[in-house]
C-alpha cells in the first residue's frame, strides 16, 4: 500500500496545513506505509532527513506519476487540478479541508467544480464551524497536536506573560492584541507579551509598539521550532489567539494547552471547538481581549486541580497524529471495501 499526501504548501513554510500534512506523513512512515508528500512549495531543506519522500514540483501535471503510484490521495485543500488527476485516475481520495472558501470572481463556479469532483470522495473538514462553510456534506475529523508536543501540566510557576504564536497578518488579531495588553499593562507592571512568528504587519506592530511606550514589555522572536517552541510555550502562562477573521481550527490552541497554558481565544471560525471547555472565548474586541487577558493571568496563579489535568489530558490525546489517521484511512477503508482489505495486510 501507497499514500500520496498533496498539499500546496509544505515544511519548512510554517503553518497550519503544512504542519497537519507532516503530521500525517510521520504516522504513515512510523506504520511503514510509504508516503509521497507532493508540493508546490519550492524551498527544501531538511527532505532527506524527514524519512519520507518530499517531491517540490512546479507544476501539479507533474503530481500525476505520483498520483498513479498511490494507493490513496490524501488531499489537503481542495486543490482542483490534482483532485480532478485523481479522480481521473480513478483513485481513492481523502480530502482534508483546511481553509473555508473565499470569495471573488468565478467564486460560484469553482465551488460547483469542487462539488462534483469532492461527490465521490471523502470529505473531511477540521471543526464544524468549517464543515458548515463548506457547504456540501463532510465528516469532522478535528486537526492533530503535534507528535514534538509532549503534554505538560505541571504547575510550576511562570512569570506573567502572554504569547502570541503565528503570522502578522491583519486576520490573525497580532493588532488587537497589542492594543488590549496596552490596557493590561496600564492595570499591572508586571505582564509582558511576546511575538514569535513572521509576517508583513511585524514592522507595524513593534513601531504601534513603541507608540505605546510598551518597547521594554513586549518583544518579537523569529520562528522556532521543534522542543524550542514547545520550551518558549512553557516559558508563557498565557497563550492568545485573537483572531479577527474565521480560522478552521487553530492548532496554536492544542500547542498551548499541551503545554500547560491558560487559552484566551476569538469566537471565530473552529477556535472555540478547539479550545473546548478548557480556554475563555470572547469577541475579538480590545475591551473584551483585555478583560479575557487579566482574567487568565490571574487563573495562571492559581493550580489547576487534578481532575481538570486529567480531562484535558484526555482531551488532548483524542488530538493525537495516531487518532487521526486512524479515522481518516477508516473512512476511506468504509467508502472503499477493497482498499479496506490493502490496508488490513500493510498492518495499517
Amino acid at each position: 500500500m501507497r499514500v500520496a499526501i498533496i498539499s500546496n504548501v509544505f515544511l519548512p513554510q510554517i503553518g497550519g496545513v503544512q504542519i497537519v500534512a507532516n503530521s500525517i506523513a510521520e504516522e504513515l512512515t512510523r506504520r511503514r506505509i510509504p508516503v509521497s508528500v507532493v508540493t508546490r512549495e519550492s524551498r527544501g531543506e531538511g527532505d532527506v532527513a524527514r524519512g519520507y519522500e518530499v517531491l517540490r514540483i512546479g507544476s501539479w501535471c507533474r503530481a500525476i506519476p505520483a498520483i498513479l503510484a498511490a494507493d490513496v490521495v490524501i488531499l489537503l485543500g481542495p486543490i482542483i487540478e490534482p483532485l480532478f488527476y485523481a479522480r481521473l485516475a480513478g483513485r481513492p481520495v481523502v480530502v482534508s479541508n483546511h481553509m473555508a472558501p473565499v470569495g471573488g470572481n468565478g467564486r460560484g463556479l469553482r465551488l460547483r467544480l469542487i462539488a462534483g469532483l469532492t461527490r465521490r470522495t471523502v470529505d473531511v473538514a477540521c471543526s464544524r464551524s468549517l464543515a458548515n462553510a463548506l457547504g456540501r456534506p463532510a465528516s469532522v475529523v478535528p486537526n492533530p497536536l503535534r507528535e514534538d508536543f509532549e503534554i505538560g501540566l505541571d504547575d510550576a510557576p511562570r512569570p506573567p506573560s502572554i504569547l502570541f504564536a503565528g503570522r502578522f497578518i491583519p486576520e490573525k488579531g497580532g493588532s488587537l492584541l497589542l492594543e488590549a495588553f496596552a490596557v493590561v499593562a496600564k492595570e499591572s507592571s508586571t505582564p509582558t507579551l511576546t511575538f514569535v512568528g513572521e509576517g508583513p504587519e511585524r514592522d507595524v506592530l513593534k513601531s504601534r509598539a513603541r507608540e505605546l511606550g510598551l518597547s521594554d514589555r513586549v518583544s518579537f522572536l523569529n520562528l522556532i521550532h521543534g522542543a524550542d517552541l514547545q520550551a518558549l510555550y512553557r516559558r508563557h502562562s498565557v497563550v492568545a489567539v485573537p483572531s479577527t477573521g474565521p480560522e478552521a481550527f487553530g492548532l496554536v490552541v492544542l500547542e498551548g494547552l499541551a503545554s500547560g497554558c491558560r487559552l484566551v481565544v476569538s469566537n471565530r471560525g473552529g477556535l472555540p471547538e478547539a479550545v473546548g471547555p478548557y480556554g475563555i472565548v470572547v469577541d475579538p474586541t480590545i475591551g473584551d481581549i483585555a478583560a479575557a487577558l487579566s482574567r487568565a493571568l490571574a487563573d495562571a496563579g492559581q493550580p489547576r486541580s487534578s481532575d481538570v489535568k486529567a480531562a484535558i489530558h484526555q482531551y488532548l490525546n483524542g488530538h493525537r497524529p495516531d487518532e487521526f489517521v486512524s479515522t481518516l484511512l477508516d473512512l476511506a477503508a468504509t467508502r472503499w471495501p477493497t482498499l479496506g482489505g490493502k490496508m488490513r495486510s500493510a498492518g495499517a
